[in-house]
């Protein structure tokens, strides 16, 4: 039989962990092993993996009754595709089967202030996984505040809210809505990794940095533990312009997305259509340098992060500066059909 190391469930104390060794059975997959019809297209037609049973070995104090839950991180609607345990009176905890691919491991113990949780992704393909360990740690929260430029638009007056992505994916997201002084606290965060997802207040804003101890981490995803420095999000209005003329534009989107691949997700990627002869303008720009493109069909919801790489040989290279306007000459790409 092949030994292999899979998560487990670490003391309820700071630090504390246990190893969990697993023994890899050769042949049969259990009856009991069922997933909802809709998991079946995610999970290749059920495609069932080698199940894994466990013998525990543990050294430190062990969270018996924790809930331990496995999804695929790469779900819009997660529910529909987890899967959910408790620990046994060892810490130990058992998902009778994985297909291959990413699964994110949650888990969580007691309830309110003295809460811990812990959250893992690790991808299962077809070999041994060794050494993985899940560690509980306390919830914590973080404090900020949000900075703006006075411009006397009804924008100025607009509320601020932040959220908190986590790299691991889920739906499940901290945020906080900021007080009229610009202050905001983000409450039972877990430690882990997250990029920072502001709300704007709208044109003329734009977001122009995301700061922690003076180091711009705007679009990065960043390591958030107990005693982080507190994080100061600021919106400019001194945008840019682009402005320009699509030949032969018919129903053409036109977007405009960031050289820097960090930025090139939702809050910095622009789109508009054309007007009578093919003129757009898009107004409140963030500074920096851009791809320029005229599709005949936008990308969808899901594309940002691979349409720019995909068509960048199609772009127009651009510059946008503080307070000035840009302009663009552009040519219809065909993207066809989906």
């Amino acid at each position: 039989m092949t030994r292999a190391r899979m998560p487990t469930v670490a003391g309820e104390s700071p630090g504390a962990e246990v190893n969990l060794s697993l023994v890899l059975p050769p042949s049969s997959v259990p009856e009991t092993f069922r997933v909802p019809p809709a998991c079946c297209e995610r999970l290749l037609n059920c495609r069932v993996a080698t199940p894994f049973s466990p013998e525990v070995r543990t050294s430190r104090r062990v969270a018996p009754g924790a809930m331990v839950r496995v999804t695929a991180p790469d779900e819009i609607d997660a529910k529909l595709f987890e899967l959910q345990t408790r620990t046994d009176e060892n810490g130990a905890f058992e998902f009778s089967s994985l297909t291959d691919g990413d699964w994110r491991f949650t888990a969580e113990a007691g309830s309110g202030p003295a809460a811990s949780h812990v959250k893992l992704t690790r991808t299962i393909a077809g070999r041994d996984l060794d050494r993985v360990e899940l560690r509980f740690a306390a919830l914590f929260s973080l404090a900020g505040r949000f900075e703006r430029s006075a411009t006397g638009t009804p924008a100025e007056k607009k509320s601020l809210g932040v959220m908190l992505a986590p790299r691991e994916g889920g739906d499940h997201l901290a945020w906080a809505i900021a007080k009229v002084d610009g202050s905001f606290l983000i409450e039972k965060v877990v430690p882990g990794a997250y990029k920072f997802m502001p709300v704007s207040p709208g044109p003329p804003y734009y977001l122009a940095s995301i700061e922690i101890a003076g180091r711009d981490v705007t679009g990065e995803y960043v390591e958030l533990a107990s005693g982080a420095l507190p994080v100061t999000i600021t919106y400019r209005a001194d945008g840019g312009t682009v402005r320009g003329v699509v030949g032969d534009c018919g129903g053409a989107t036109i977007v405009i997305a960031p050289q820097n691949p960090v930025l090139q997700y939702g809050e910095f990627i622009r789109q508009t259509t054309c007007r009578q002869g093919g003129a757009f303008e898009i107004v409140g720009v963030r500074p920096g340098d851009y791809y320029a493109f005229a599709f005949d069909r936008p990308p969808g919801m899901l594309e940002a992060s691979s349409f720019v790489g995909q068509w960048m040989n199609q772009a127009v290279r651009i510059t946008v500066r503080p307070g000035e306007a840009t302009a663009a000459s552009l040519k219809v790409t065909e993207r066809g059909s989906y």
